[in-house]
């Protein structure tokens, strides 16, 4: 009896797997996703250490989560932090074949959550007054610099924006260079 149990459990979540099909809008974001992070990676010298979303039914969310090598202060990491989220913001408003499955459209920074950590080269958290992580937090409306603090073992407010004073920073300071 258990051995058929077992059985039957087994082949019900084999044919799960193998009758699974990735949806077209996760097939498309998907798309989107990988051919931007190729580009911006290398550019950017960022590596991409997580992913997902929400995309029930339809794509409500991305999420990107990166590791950065670099030694940056909060102008930099808004910089840089600025430049990845236009730039998926850009590429899913362009893509009008992915348009009918957003959950809004035009997607705004609100539709990604987006997190880039700053190792040293023994792989800790940056510190020393370096940016240690960068994040958007949805819920808040705010980018959060943080830095972080060996003795601790926990990370410091450096500062925090909205998302819209980072970009008009950063636009300003295009225009005047």
């Amino acid at each position: 009896m258990w051995v058929t149990k077992n059985i039957l459990v087994f082949s019900f979540l084999l044919s799960l797997l193998c009758g699974f099909k990735q949806p077209m809008h996760c097939k498309l974001s998907d798309k989107i996703y990988f051919a931007y992070n190729k580009e911006m990676c290398k550019r950017n010298r960022l590596s991409l250490v997580g992913k997902g979303g929400a995309m029930m039914g339809d794509i409500q969310q991305v999420d990107a989560f990166y590791d950065s090598y670099e030694r940056l202060n909060v102008e930099e990491a808004r910089r840089l932090f600025v430049d990845v989220a236009e730039g998926y913001i850009s590429r899913y408003n362009q893509n009008e074949e992915v348009r009918p499955y957003l959950r809004n459209y035009p997607v705004t920074i609100d539709n990604f959550r987006i997190r880039i950590g700053f190792e040293n080269e023994n792989r800790q958290h940056m510190d020393g007054g370096y940016v240690a992580l960068v994040s958007y937090i949805n819920a808040k409306r705010r980018i959060f610099y943080s830095g972080y603090d060996h003795e601790t073992k926990k990370f410091t407010d450096l500062h925090e924006e909205s998302y819209e004073t980072a970009l008009e920073i950063v636009q300003q300071e295009k225009s005047a260079s």
